[in-house]
């Protein structure tokens, strides 16, 4: 597993620019808005379709298998979210089941809304924006 700590912390409300490209949704230099913060682990997922989704948050799945609550690389989760308009790719759905490929165990990450892109709280990694000059 690796632990990132980000210097830069922010707090909700602050204006940010995205320095990644999550298309079609966010492009690099995309402007938005921290909605609220989280520190705790984040995980990158294969979906149904073979693409490659991050970040997925513990609140946004549910291990198929109830004898391990903790996932680990390899452990099949099924998206279980109330974050609406959150993602960034339209296939990830409700109920569909991913692979767990990476595992950040410990980062702080933040809800973002993105002006214009119909995205009200996608999750971004502290490394993935920086504060709007």
């Amino acid at each position: 597993m690796i632990t990132c700590k980000n210097d830069e912390i922010f707090s909700p409300g602050d204006k940010i620019v995205t320095l990644v490209d999550n298309s079609p949704i966010i492009r690099i230099g995309a402007i938005g808005t921290i909605v609220n913060r989280w520190v705790g682990p984040l995980y990158v997922a294969v979906l149904p379709n073979g693409q490659f989704y991050k970040w997925l948050a513990v609140q946004d799945l549910t291990p198929v298998d109830p004898n391990h609550p903790n996932l680990r690389v390899g452990d099949l989760a099924i998206i279980n979210t109330n974050r609406e308009n959150s993602f960034t790719n339209p296939f990830v759905i409700n109920g569909i089941v991913v692979r767990i490929v990476k595992i950040i165990s410990e980062i702080d990450y933040y809800g973002v809304s993105v002006i214009g892109g119909n995205i009200n709280n996608a999750w971004l990694t502290g490394l993935d924006i920086t504060t709007v000059f």
